[in-house]
């Protein structure tokens, strides 16, 4: 769908897991002709609302991940240091850390399209 963050305002989680070392969160956009998924994947600290972890934190992120499950995103912030906050409907905020750690091993986070 898109690698610009802020195009995810609208769509909603259809899936929250981990794939290798990368916790990660699906996301559908329905609203066109086509159906459109996408996953975010995380190598950095992140937080779902009081909790907090990083991507090696792969326990607490189901746990933590299961409340955005089903969630329509509302609003996606990415300010100056590339810190990505994404608003849901109804569920906590996730805010992912722009900044990569010692064993990050590309972006701290990054967009990758499942059906294009």
């Amino acid at each position: 769908m898109t690698s610009d963050p802020a195009k995810l305002a609208g769509t909603f989680v259809v899936e929250v897991g981990t794939r290798q070392a990368w916790p990660f969160i699906g996301f559908c956009d329905d609203r066109g002709i086509k159906s459109t998924e996408f996953r975010l994947y995380i190598d950095a600290p992140w937080t779902i609302g009081d909790t907090t972890g990083d991507a090696d934190s792969h326990d607490t992120w189901m746990v933590s991940a299961l409340e955005i499950n089903n969630r329509t995103v509302s609003n996606v912030l990415v300010d100056a240091g590339s810190n990505l906050r994404i608003v849901f409907l109804d569920a906590p905020s996730v805010t992912v850390s722009g900044e990569p750690t010692a064993t990050t091993v590309g972006d701290p986070w990054w967009l990758g399209d499942l059906t294009g």
